[in-house]
């Protein structure tokens, strides 16, 4: 099953414009509330009509605005999960599934034994007879689906399933949705804003923000390499600076206030740089060269070459492009700040020593994954030396 979707809608300040295609996979849409997730899906299934645009399905034209062809919902066969499942409250599970059987103009024993197989396959058939009030979110959920693919839907769609669930239970139904998706096979969207759920369900993601979306691109893609500042964010990065292009191989990150070097080319039209959290490395060595420097008289960590009071940050005795021991580039003093405790992971926050606070940015902060900082043995308040690894720096050449 194919999906092509090119849609316009204009809300007075909100316009959405999205444009992108999927194929038997599952599409991921990420991007923070508001950003027109929800509402695409709602303009695929007929429930909201865009100003102009078009929508195919498998083949079957779905709305088009210059063929005046706008099909009603029960007519375009696609299934949509709303965040609450919309289930009937009066109706048992087997009459909530029955009902999905009237799309596809069933004979009677045809829909108990469609029924009957759905929830077989989904594992409801010992809460068949219990009303949705008396079901778990797991179990909810399973019968909004099964009422879903009973009917034969061309495109299945999911709009954060998994957000009304506690973190324990989001676990024991996000495995149980992988399994269902599998099975499906077809082309599904599946909406959130919780990056981690994507990554796990999705096979592509399409980044949005603003009402647009970005080219879908693979899940491992969007968070190991994102082409945009927006995706950078949606990803979890947590380390993203304006930046200049300054050379061929330098760039100038604003928000950091310091110079950093590059074995690849730097891109012209360079917006942005990122490094993810756990690619912060120690430099112990560097430190230890920086002390016995200090102890011969030099008394700080100043750059080779650098004026007092300029904004760029080179490694300890390295020149801007000079032939330097590659293990010294990138290097840079900075203050442990404080420790943020997570559940599954902590992050250090550090400080660069001397860099300037930017207006409208981080001033000078980098997150450094716990696993990395603890090498160091050190604790809030004290300096350290970190590397930035060139090869794992992210290039934005737009926002």
């Amino acid at each position: 099953m194919s999906l092509q979707v090119e849609i316009y809608k204009d809300f007075g300040k909100f316009k959405m414009d999205v444009e992108f295609e999927a194929e038997n996979e599952v599409l991921g849409l990420l991007g923070a509330s508001g950003c027109g997730k929800s509402m695409t899906l709602k303009c695929i299934a007929g429930i909201v009509t865009p100003d102009r645009g078009k929508i195919v399905a498998d083949g079957v034209t779905l709305f088009d605005s210059q063929r005046h062809i706008n099909l009603s919902p029960q007519k375009r066969h696609v299934g949509l999960l709303f965040q609450n499942y919309a289930l009937f409250p009066n109706m048992s599970v087997a009459q909530n599934i029955r009902t999905g059987c009237r799309r596809s103009r069933m004979g009677r024993l045809e829909a108990k034994k469609t029924v009957e197989r759905m929830m077989d396959k989904l594992h409801l058939n010992d809460v068949a007879h219990l009303r949705p009030a008396q079901l778990s979110g797991g179990q909810q959920q399973r019968a909004a689906l099964a009422r879903i693919l009973v009917s034969k839907p061309r495109i299945l769609m999911l709009d954060e399933p998994l957000s009304a669930l506690d973190a324990y239970l989001r676990w024991t139904v996000e495995a149980e949705l992988a399994g269902i998706l599998e099975d499906y096979g077809q082309t599904a969207l599946f909406v959130s804003h919780e990056c981690g759920e994507v990554y796990r369900l999705c096979d592509r993601v399409c980044a949005m923000a603003e009402g647009r979306a970005a080219r879908p691109v693979p899940a491992a893609q969007m968070f190991l390499k994102p082409e945009s500042i927006s995706a950078a964010l949606l990803s979890g990065c947590k380390n993203i600076s304006r930046a200049r292009r300054l050379s061929k191989h330098t760039l100038l990150a604003l928000d950091w206030g310091i110079t950093l070097w590059s074995g690849r080319e730097v891109p012209a039209t360079l917006q942005g740089v990122g490094i993810q959290a756990y690619d912060l490395t120690p430099a112990p060595s560097c430190e230890a060269d920086a002390r016995a420097k200090a102890k011969a008289g030099t008394g700080h960590h100043q750059a080779a070459g650098e004026k007092a009071g300029t904004d760029h940050h080179w490694a300890a005795g390295e020149k801007a492009g000079s032939g330097a021991a590659a293990e010294t580039k990138n290097v840079f003093c900075c203050e442990i700040q404080r420790r943020m405790e997570e559940p599954a992971q902590d992050i250090y926050i550090l400080r660069l020593c001397n860099a300037k606070n930017m207006r409208l940015a981080d001033g000078g902060k980098l997150r450094m994954d716990r696993d990395k900082a603890l090498r160091l043995s050190k604790q809030p308040g004290q300096s350290v030396h970190i590397k930035i690894d060139d090869e794992k720096l992210m290039f934005f050449s737009h926002s």
